[in-house]
């Protein structure tokens, strides 16, 4: 994406099939968490709140989860971090009940009742995706996100690496990809598609 210097920005993309493709925009704003919460244990369905806390960490205890609901509900967590420094990156997820957490969207751990780590071998400066679902079915409630590298030990993630996503505004449109030049048929890139004329 190229910053136009004038409060607009330029992406250039390119498709090789016909269909409806919608693009969204998100802002990405720095210290703090996208979380959105449901009244189920699957993280799907229905929003009923979203708060934008600082970081991933908080005992429940037997408190509210959801503005309604200390058991029985869920909470899906969005953030991108900034690593400050390359290296090798173990990042920890403790729970009660579970937790999944995923790292540029590939699945990395599962927690269940405890803590689980991975690691991950990064550069400095570089942007990465974190998703992370937590559930709590009944009795206590907890989640945390922590890292450690060299140097530093587990430690809470801090909010001055993390970012998080507003949704800012979509468009849908429908894209109809032409044959080359000398052939007939829809799709450029797809042989079975396109005859040579």
């Amino acid at each position: 994406m190229t910053d136009n210097l004038d409060g607009t920005y330029t992406y250039s993309y390119s498709l090789d099939l016909d269909g409806t493709v919608t693009m969204y925009v998100f802002l990405y704003t720095q210290f703090g968490v996208h979380a959105e919460f449901f009244d189920n244990t699957a993280s799907t369905g229905t929003v009923v709140s979203q708060s934008y806390p600082s970081f991933i960490g908080r005992d429940h205890g037997s408190g509210l989860i959801t503005p309604t609901r200390a058991n029985s509900a869920s909470i899906k967590f969005f953030i991108k971090i900034k690593i400050p420094t390359s290296d090798t990156y173990t990042f920890y997820v403790r729970c009660d009940d579970g937790a999944r957490i995923w790292l540029d969207g590939v699945l990395k751990a599962t927690c269940n009742h405890g803590t689980v780590s991975f690691s991950e071998v990064v550069d400095q400066n570089s942007f990465h995706d974190i998703v992370m679902t937590w559930y709590e079915g009944s009795g206590g409630a907890k989640y945390y996100l922590e890292w450690s590298y060299t140097g530093v030990g587990q430690t809470q993630l801090p909010s001055v690496n993390s970012y998080y996503p507003q949704y800012v505004a979509s468009v849908q449109n429908q894209l109809t990809v032409s044959c080359p030049f000398g052939y007939s048929g829809s799709i450029a890139s797809s042989p079975t598609k396109c005859f040579e004329i």
